[in-house]
């Protein structure tokens, strides 16, 4: 386990690595035990001032600063943060603060000193989706300066007492301890996007959105569109977001070819915009003839629905294990939830609880990610968010908002590009280039 470590005020991080010996070797990590960038008069260290009236906590912004940049020189990730005393503080105000990306974010935060408060208010971002391990010594005798009760804190948190008296660390590896961060740092839940994931619903798509299109387009007078025309949709459709642009692509299919669509790139998303406000239509207007499209042909005929649905076999038979392994697994869409609860269930994952389906929403994927986390960090005493998704713009989304820290997977079975996948290796995400390499690889976790 890689393990950076925030001494307290007025202190080194090489008093703090001898103070932590017995607990990194009975863990093995490769511990890291920076200095706080502000220099005291005594000639030691802090992470900021606290500086009344108020107070402010000058430095601490700096010290966010100085502590992102460590982690980006590093080669990896981070596996754990830990913070003793005022570096306990100052973990809470980096979880808040930091701009590192989610997929560069340490899996298990590790406060060695009682719940304390933030109490400058300019840094008092909220931490709700921050899930940490705390521990401090039973006789501490900081716990009066902490809230009145830690009831609440502990029904968001992990928390864990050892024996001994005074504001130190453990003098040993207390094994509750020691057992807390191995299962925080190595337990995993799993969330995955279905269209291009679980689903191939590119024929599917197109069809409806076909259907959908009578009035708008030419040849668009309700029956099915010629194979020919699918298999043009089919190779356009990583240029596809949300489920009403399949009626746009139709659009342009008969304006431009597949070659000069697939090319926009960087282009790509504003070509979107404009073709859609050429058509004279609204965002809604095409929601609404894109879902009267799909509850009509399911009403007339839901067995030809399905069927042109398919299925990436080896990532089901992933989700099913994972189920049968009492796993924590969270499908994330921009289908309807009704729609994406309806294939699951004809697919044998019914399993799936209805908690952990979160269809089209006002929220980004990011949001719900982090929604996620609070609940399951919570009830697993840790772990990190394993992402699967098709499209590394939503990738790169979730990198840079989701507040926990994530695993984030390409699958290259999906919707999208070659261009896509080299973007995904350079930003340092996983590329699971077939669905058999994907299920393998999240098995093998």
């Amino acid at each position: 386990m890689r393990v950076i470590a925030l001494h307290g005020f007025d202190s080194t991080g090489s008093d703090l690595a001898e103070q932590l010996r017995p607990l990194s070797s009975a863990l093995g990590w490769q511990l890291t035990c920076p200095d706080g960038p502000v220099v005291l008069p005594s000639g030691r260290h802090a992470w900021f001032r606290a500086v009344e009236p108020g107070p402010t906590y000058v430095g601490a912004m700096q010290s966010v600063a100085a502590l992102d940049a460590l982690v980006e020189r590093t080669t990896g990730r981070v596996d754990a943060a830990l913070g003793f005393s005022q570096g306990a503080t100052m973990l809470n105000i980096w979880q808040a603060r930091s701009q590192l990306p989610s997929h560069r974010r340490w899996r298990l935060p590790i406060h060695l000193a009682p719940p304390f408060p933030v109490r400058d208010a300019a840094l008092q971002a909220p931490v709700r989706d921050a899930f940490s391990l705390v521990a401090f010594a039973r006789d501490d005798p900081c716990l009066e300066h902490a809230p009145g009760t830690l009831a609440p804190f502990e029904a968001r948190h992990r928390l864990v007492v050892f024996d001994g008296a005074g504001h130190r660390p453990p003098l040993d590896a207390p094994p509750a301890l020691v057992a807390a961060i191995r299962e925080g740092a190595s337990r995993r839940f799993f969330a995955f996007d279905m269209d291009g994931v679980i689903v191939d619903s590119a024929r599917e798509c197109g069809i409806t959105a076909w259907r959908g299109c009578v009035g708008l387009i030419a040849g668009a007078d309700g029956t099915p569109p010629s194979e020919a025309a699918v298999a043009d949709f089919c190779r356009v459709r990583p240029l596809l977001e949300h489920g009403f642009e399949a009626l746009v692509l139709w659009w342009r299919l008969q304006r431009e070819s597949v070659a000069d669509m697939l090319g926009a790139g960087a282009d790509a998303a504003a070509r979107m915009v404009r073709a859609r406000e050429a058509m004279g239509e609204s965002v809604d207007e095409l929601k609404a003839r894109f879902k009267a499209a799909r509850d009509a042909w399911i009403a007339s005929d839901e067995p030809g629905w399905f069927a042109a649905n398919g299925f990436y076999a080896p990532v089901v038979e992933c989700l099913g294990t994972l189920v049968a392994r009492r796993a924590e697994v969270y499908v994330v869409t921009t289908k309807s939830k009704e729609f994406a609860r309806r294939l699951l269930d004809k697919v044998g994952l019914g399993a799936i609880d209805d908690a952990h389906l979160f269809g089209l929403s006002a929220k980004t994927k990011a949001e719900i990610l982090g929604d996620i986390a609070h609940g399951a960090q919570a009830q697993l005493g840790g772990g990190t968010c394993v992402f699967v998704e098709d499209r590394v713009e939503t990738l790169h989304n979730v990198a840079a908002r989701a507040r926990c820290a994530t695993e984030l997977v390409l699958a290259g079975h999906g919707y999208n590009t070659e261009s896509d996948k080299r973007q995904a290796v350079d930003a340092g995400y996983t590329l699971c280039l077939t669905a058999d390499e994907l299920a393998a690889h999240i098995l093998g976790m």
